[in-house]
């Protein structure tokens, strides 16, 4: 009896960013951890948000 093959299409998870964001709402998720990243391009300027978890925001809150 033969081994059964299953099929994983990985592609299908494997994503990629190939043109510009128009803003934040576009961004690439990065990081790990307690740390989170979020990168996007406008005008050819590269931008980031970047939070560490337990932080406080400038409003006091996490």
């Amino acid at each position: 009896m033969g081994q059964a093959k299953t099929a994983y299409p990985l592609e299908s998870y494997n994503v990629a960013w190939d043109a510009p964001s128009k803003d934040s709402s576009e961004s690439m998720p990065c990081g790990g951890g307690d740390i989170g990243l979020n990168v996007w391009v406008e005008d050819g300027d590269v931008l980031f948000y970047i939070q560490r978890s337990g932080s406080l925001a400038e409003t006091n809150e996490y």
